[in-house]
């Protein structure tokens, strides 16, 4: 990730989750860790 300065970050992160809705979980994300995952990054580089 690069800042508004172009200084580079290197950000470092665990990712827990808890499926609530395991229909949901299975039926409307073709791969649901990697949507996790996309989702997860794309809220730490905000």
């Amino acid at each position: 990730m690069i800042t508004k300065d172009n200084v580079s970050v290197t950000v470092d992160a665990v990712i827990y989750y808890r499926i609530s809705d395991p229909v949901k979980a299975t039926f409307e994300a073709q791969n649901f860790a990697y949507a996790a995952t996309t989702l997860a990054q794309t809220n730490l580089a905000t």
